[in-house]
């Protein structure tokens, strides 16, 4: 594993076809930025990151042998998932917790936040792209089941989000609902939204396909669901994903 400032990277070299990637599964704070102004427990809430994705992803990359980039720091101190003139990447206000150290900064403060904790990422994403040469990227997330702010139960096991209709998108949808007492959602929990969400991703110009999936993180709390999940996901990448760079799918690509 290689760790960068704002990465880890779970390397694969002369594996291509897919590049496996978690924006959210870190919950550090840079020491210059103290503790953002909220507690541990706040920030050990799906607030500051995608809880049980980190796991999931070490036992993804063991089974499938993808290489994949997983985002080292706190959602909340730059959300590489972001645009970075959304005003989500630096947030000030997230389910119910107002988040101090972002609240009322300059463009300044503002910018020099997003140039060492945002830009770093994605230069190493775009440097394993590069390398890999993917024909498609996997997102994966974890979401809560129920937000604070609504108190609605969402009743989605997991989800695959993608900008348009697309085969390799139906075919994954099609693939988990074969699987015995689990509940998909169709571009839910969330839906691609151009003001909030970075897919596609690109690089050099060039938009890669990008499928996210998101797993609810009560599943994913422990080692044995964070196993079960990576298992699950491995079988997907087999039957729907694996020849995603010939297929040239349009998942995600919100053309």
């Amino acid at each position: 594993m290689k760790t960068g400032q704002a990465h880890h990277i779970l390397d694969a070299p002369g594996k291509t076809g897919i590049v496996i990637s978690a924006e959210h599964s870190g919950v550090e704070i840079p020491p210059e930025l103290g503790d953002l102004g909220i507690s541990q427990k706040e920030l050990h809430r799906h607030i500051g990151y995608d809880i049980g994705i980190e796991g999931v992803v070490h036992h993804l990359h063991r089974l499938s042998g993808h290489p994949a980039i997983l985002g080292r720091y706190s959602r909340l101190v730059a959300d590489v998932n972001r645009p970075e003139d959304s005003p989500e990447c630096v947030i000030e206000r997230s389910d119910g917790t107002q988040i101090p150290a972002n609240t009322g900064l300059n463009g300044h403060s503002r910018q020099k936040r997003i140039n060492r904790y945002h830009r770093p990422y994605h230069t190493a994403f775009a440097e394993l792209v590069r390398r890999a040469k993917p024909g498609c990227i996997l997102s994966v997330h974890s979401f809560t089941r129920k937000l604070r702010t609504e108190g609605i139960r969402r009743p989605w096991h997991c989800g695959i989000l993608y900008g348009v209709p697309a085969a390799t998108a139906k075919c994954c949808i099609g693939h988990l609902r074969k699987l015995e007492g689990i509940v998909v959602g169709d571009n839910q929990p969330y839906q691609f939204d151009a003001d909030r969400l970075i897919p596609p991703k690109r690089v050099d110009g060039r938009p890669i396909p990008t499928l996210v999936v998101e797993i609810r993180q009560d599943l994913i709390e422990n080692g044995e669901g964070q196993e079960k999940w990576a298992a699950i996901l491995g079988g997907l990448l087999e039957a729907c994903m694996a020849d995603c760079s010939g297929h040239r799918t349009n998942a995600g690509s919100g053309e």
